[in-house]
C-alpha cells in the first residue's frame, strides 16, 4: 500500500488548536506513507499556522461564509482531486 498515493484532506474550520493538533499526527502518516497528498481546509485566519510546513501539499481556502455559488465551485474542486481519506472535526 506504501506505493499507491493517497491523498488525505483535513477540514478543521472552526479551532486553531484542531489545526495545530493534526500537524502532530501528519508527520507520522508522512513518514508512513511518504508518497502521500495531504491537503488542509481552513478559514483564511487559519492558514499562516500551516503554510511552509514541510509535510503539506495543499491548503484550501474553507468559509462557512461562502454564498452558494462559491461553495459549489469550492466543493467540485475538491471532489475532482479524489482524496482517499476526508476527515473534519
Amino acid at each position: 500500500m506504501q506505493d499507491k498515493k493517497l491523498k488525505i484532506l483535513f477540514v478543521f474550520p472552526r479551532s486553531a488548536g484542531d489545526v495545530l493538533q493534526c500537524t502532530a499526527i501528519i508527520n507520522r502518516i508522512k513518514k508512513n506513507f511518504p508518497n502521500s497528498e495531504i491537503s488542509f481546509g481552513v478559514e483564511e485566519k487559519f492558514k499562516e499556522l500551516l503554510e511552509g510546513h514541510p509535510t503539506i501539499d495543499h491548503i484550501l481556502k474553507y468559509d462557512q461564509r461562502m454564498d452558494q455559488p462559491e461553495f459549489i465551485n469550492n466543493y467540485f474542486d475538491i471532489s475532482k482531486k479524489n482524496y482517499n481519506m476526508f476527515k473534519t472535526k
